[in-house]
């Protein structure tokens, strides 16, 4: 099935296919040296074979014109979804989206990063995204790292111990 990214995936790479088809299934042909995806019985993409995993292979063809890119259904559905965790986690997407110059590629980097609510809570992930926005470290494993390294501010206590001074004791005993 394509991928709102535009791509479908074969043996742990990903290929590009023509945005008209995301959602959609197709069939997939191969040997040693290409790659053909199939629609209906028809082509409609070739890719030589990648070696290696999780590697793209995309043709900008592929994707839709810029204004289509915009308005987007699944982007805006992850900057929506960013937006209810919190102003961190929105600034991060946003950021994340600007820096490709196809933002649809990016589809799934945010799906991975806005998917650790689920496991951490809102509040880890919040504060996980503004570390990852202070230090420019914009992915899946370091926000997922800042979210495990999340202190609770109410369960910090800041405040020095008070020291009794009844109960200080120099050279000796007691001065009662």
């Amino acid at each position: 099935k394509v991928h709102p990214d535009c791509h479908c995936m074969h043996e742990k790479n990903y290929y590009s296919v023509p945005y008209q088809y995301v959602g959609k299934e197709v069939d997939i042909k191969y040997n040693d040296k290409s790659i053909t995806i199939y629609f209906e019985g028809d082509r409609i993409a070739l890719h030589k074979v990648m070696k290696g995993t999780y590697h793209y292979s995309t043709r900008v063809e592929h994707y839709p014109e810029q204004k289509l890119v915009e308005t987007n259904y699944h982007l805006a559905q992850l900057k929506k979804k960013a937006e209810q965790i919190g102003e961190n986690a929105l600034l991060l997407v946003t950021k994340i989206m600007g820096r490709s110059e196809y933002p649809l590629k990016t589809i799934r980097k945010l799906q991975g990063i806005l998917s650790l609510e689920n496991k951490y809570g809102r509040d880890k992930i919040e504060y996980a995204c503004g570390e990852a926005l202070e230090y420019n470290c914009l992915n899946h494993d370091n926000i997922r790292k800042f979210a495990q390294n999340y202190r609770d501010k109410k369960l910090t206590n800041d405040k020095a111990p008070v020291r009794d001074n009844s109960l200080i004791c120099l050279q000796g005993g007691r001065n009662d």
